[in-house]
């Protein structure tokens, strides 16, 4: 798939995909590292979740683990599975090249979806992890 049919292949697939993806939570491992190692402003952990997909089974297991979420998925198609897994999270349909929200973030997740990009759009999302 090229860097430019991404967000418009997920809009047509993306129900399919999301009941085909693997729900195992092979990543879990690394979600602890992770977990473990961020810093909390608050009482809750506040973690962006750029290309977030449907929610499963990440956001959710993240959710369960107390996170405050917002998810930042660019197609209307996961967008609303997100929303509708994980309705206590925050989902905002944008491309997280344009993201800027104005606030800061615990930890910012991008599993799954940071490869997709072009390595000139890698390299610009750094100011953006930075930023947030």
């Amino acid at each position: 798939m090229r860097p430019q049919d991404v967000i418009s292949t997920y809009e047509t697939v993306g129900t399919t995909w999301a009941q085909h993806r693997d729900k195992s939570l092979m990543e879990k491992a690394w979600l602890d590292r992770m977990l473990d190692a961020a810093p909390r402003t608050d009482d809750k952990l506040k973690i962006l979740d750029l290309g977030g997909g449907s929610g499963q089974p990440i956001g959710t297991y993240l959710a369960e683990a107390g996170a405050d979420l917002t998810a930042i998925e660019p197609t209307k198609t996961l967008s609303a599975l997100y929303a509708q897994a994980l309705p206590q999270a925050r989902v905002i349909q944008t491309d997280m090249r344009q993201l800027d929200l104005g606030e800061r973030f615990d930890c910012i997740l991008a599993w799954n979806s940071f490869f997709h990009l072009t390595a000139l759009d890698q390299r610009e999302m750094f100011s953006t992890f930075a930023t947030h």
